[in-house]
């Protein structure tokens, strides 16, 4: 699966990861661009990019000017997003555009003139199950934008292609890359793919420690009595868990850190 960056400001693409190569183009803001590996150079850190006729380009690793997309799976049951695209030739902004009607957690910052006459939904159905949902209904002059809708259900998977540095926005922009695309609740509960197999691996840990526990407590001679003696198996593996998954971080920023640098 490629892995992209999406530029928020115009960003200058070198042929060489130093500001004294040469210049080979200038992207604008709004793209998504594939690239293949961060390096470090000089104390910089550079994103090695492709361009659309397959040359290796490097950008500046700037949190200002590009954002690293996270491609991930759905853990909630559903969620409601909506994208839109500004009529005529107006550069309206989201702000511009939509004011709240409702909502629930965060708090959203509006323009205060705004003249909404219809309604979008962004909802996040947590589990149906426990009832457990919550929405943001804003308001919005179709005259300014043409809105749409989508949906992605749970273990759909997509690109979460921004999201703000801290909880104080109340959306997040996801991209599938099929024509879905626009914003979603911050709050949706997602998991990155490159990180599922930890799950995978933390289930067998699990069961493999369970087991070794029961058959230590036979072969010592204690009698199995019930089910009572899978509780010291089940607190062990939960802490093993907890142990792996912090030395895989470890582990993973390590071996990043030298990776850039190769």
């Amino acid at each position: 699966m490629a892995k992209f960056i999406h530029t928020l400001s115009p960003v200058t693409v070198y042929d060489n990861h130093s500001f004294q190569s040469q210049i080979i183009k200038k992207i604008p803001a709004g793209e998504l661009v594939p690239y293949n590996r961060e390096k470090r150079r000089d104390k910089l850190n550079w994103m090695e990019i492709y361009l659309d006729n397959g040359q290796k380009g490097y950008v500046q690793k700037n949190r200002e000017e590009i954002f690293l997309c996270k491609h991930v799976e759905l853990l909630d049951d559903e969620v409601t997003g909506f994208g839109y695209t500004t009529t005529g030739n107006n550069n309206k902004t989201f702000t511009d555009i939509f004011s709240p009607v409702i909502q629930s957690g965060a708090v959203i910052q509006m323009a205060p003139d705004s003249k909404p006459v219809a309604e979008v939904e962004a909802r996040r159905i947590a589990s149906r199950e426990k009832n457990r949902m919550e929405s943001i209904t804003l308001k919005y002059d179709p005259a300014m934008a043409d809105v749409t809708s989508f949906t992605f259900r749970k273990d759909e998977t997509f690109h979460v292609i921004y999201e703000a540095p801290s909880r104080k926005d109340a959306f997040i922009l996801v991209d599938n890359l099929h024509g879905k695309k626009g914003y979603l609740l911050y709050k949706t509960s997602t998991s990155e793919l490159k990180d599922k197999w930890i799950g995978y691996l933390a289930i067998v840990i699990m069961i493999l420690t369970v087991v070794g526990i029961i058959l230590a407590f036979l072969a010592a001679g204690w009698l199995v009595v019930g089910t009572i003696l899978i509780i010291p198996g089940i607190i062990i593996a939960f802490v093993a868990v907890i142990a792996l998954k912090i030395v895989l971080s470890i582990l993973g920023a390590i071996i990043h850190q030298i990776r850039i640098r190769l």
